[in-house]
């Protein structure tokens, strides 16, 4: 099994990099324009609320919590450690890759004004990589039930949240959103696939 995880973080690397190489460098294409048209100015105070609350000072406090409930229970502490390394090392990465890409951000925005580069979704990365993580951990000590169903709903929904954020105030392209969360569920798959080496546990 964890063969197949480090295989299909594989995949998803190389489809990160494919896309990058495809969309930098050139005029948005039409299905990011699209996407800008029809999503940009949409419900913007909810939207500026939410890539608020993905911002890396929310990680901080994030991974504050992680950690705490990781200490008050052993068990659950090489996890929570595992987390907090896969949000670092994802944050990290991103950087690197939007040095590298060195794709121009949207030229219209709203609330914040970026300066990073645009490829990827910094943002789509790291609530990829946090939020992921800890949705395979609940797939993994969870019994499947109606209440494991609504978490990782809720997980899914908040993950889309913060993509639909960054469209709708102009911060990235579609593809820039697409990338991160291509770039986020390879961290996730291999975050798992060490995480499956640890002892199993029940929530």
């Amino acid at each position: 099994m964890s063969a197949r995880l480090l295989a299909g973080a594989a995949i998803a690397l190389g489809a990160f990099v494919a896309l990058g190489l495809v969309v930098s460098g050139r005029p948005p294409g039409t299905l990011d324009s699209a996407a800008a048209a029809f999503f940009f100015g949409q419900a913007t105070p909810v939207a500026a609320a939410i890539t608020s609350a993905g911002l890396f000072p929310a990680y901080v406090a994030l991974c504050v919590a992680a950690l705490v409930a990781g200490i008050v229970r052993r068990a659950w502490l090489p996890r929570a450690l595992l987390s907090v390394a896969t949000v670092v090392v994802a944050w990290q990465t991103s950087d690197v890759f939007k040095a590298l890409f060195h794709r121009a951000r949207p030229n219209h925005w709203l609330a914040y004004h970026e300066t990073s580069y645009s490829y990827a979704s910094g943002h789509a990365v790291l609530v990829t990589a946090f939020w992921g993580v800890w949705a395979a951990y609940a797939l993994a000590a969870l019994p499947p039930s109606r209440s494991r169903a609504l978490l990782l709903a809720a997980i899914a929904a908040w993950i889309l949240a913060i993509g639909w954020s960054r469209l709708a105030l102009g911060a990235h392209y579609l593809s820039d959103v697409a990338g991160g969360y291509l770039l986020g569920l390879t961290f996730v798959l291999a975050a798992t696939a060490i995480a499956r080496r640890l002892p199993a546990i029940r929530a």
